[in-house]
């Protein structure tokens, strides 16, 4: 089944984790590409299953959140602006700005394809830092342009259709261009980009229908990662 939205935007600075992709949605569960990922990465390249952490999912993905869950290991805390929406996973209301749990709370926050739609991205990565442990990590997925330096952003623009002319969707405030990394290293994070084709995950990459060129973007509290947290992923961190 065919995924995402059509935006020229997209093709023309080559976006991963965003735009129209063919014969991407599971037929069975009904997961998207990026979804998979994520479950991917978790399995293969953390040992997060295998050890307890405490986690804080940001405005999850149902069927991904019912997968960490089912793990006995995890401590698993689910947060979005609009928790009703998550009611099946006790989720507490939460600005991402504006986090209410103390200073290394978490040894693993997820925050997936939520930071291009907070206007006030600074405060929001510095927030998922603070909320870390030391040696945590956070994995920060967000529509990334390989063939843009500078992200796209103008805070004036904020009608839907301007903004999709913009950005490529009605609900982005801005595009990441190569930047991104740097706007997490300010915030505080040691930043890691693992790929599954190239770092050669025990996976297969056509199979599960992933986008070659989408790396799992991981932010370190740290210059390491806690022993154990996370495994394989390469050097340097």
């Amino acid at each position: 089944m065919h995924q995402g939205i059509r935006a020229d935007l997209f093709k023309k600075y080559q976006v991963t984790g965003a735009g129209y992709r063919k014969n991407v949605r599971c037929p069975n569960c009904g997961s998207r590409h990026r979804q998979r990922l994520l479950h991917l990465f978790l399995e293969f390249r953390t040992d997060i299953y295998r050890r307890k952490v405490k986690l804080l999912h940001i405005s999850p993905s149902l069927r991904l959140a019912r997968v960490i869950r089912s793990h006995g290991t995890i401590d698993y805390v689910c947060g979005a602006l609009h928790p009703d929406r998550f009611s099946e996973l006790d989720a507490v209301e939460l600005d991402v700005t504006r986090i209410q749990f103390a200073e290394g709370e978490f040894d693993v926050v997820l925050c997936n394809h939520v930071l291009e739609h907070v206007p006030d991205d600074e405060t929001a990565m510095r927030e998922i830092y603070r909320v870390l442990a030391p040696g945590g990590f956070a994995v920060l997925q967000v529509p990334l342009a390989l063939d843009l330096q500078v992200t796209l952003e103008d805070p004036s623009i904020n009608d839907g259709e301007q903004r999709k002319k913009a950005f490529g969707q009605k609900d982005h405030v801005r595009l990441y261009g190569l930047d991104y990394f740097t706007r997490l290293e300010g915030a505080g994070f040691t930043v890691v980009r693992d790929n599954p084709l190239q770092n050669r995950w025990p996976v297969d990459v056509k199979k599960y229908c992933l986008d070659e060129k989408e790396d799992v973007i991981i932010g370190l509290k740290g210059p390491v990662a806690a022993p154990g947290l996370v495994a394989g992923v390469p050097q340097p961190w």
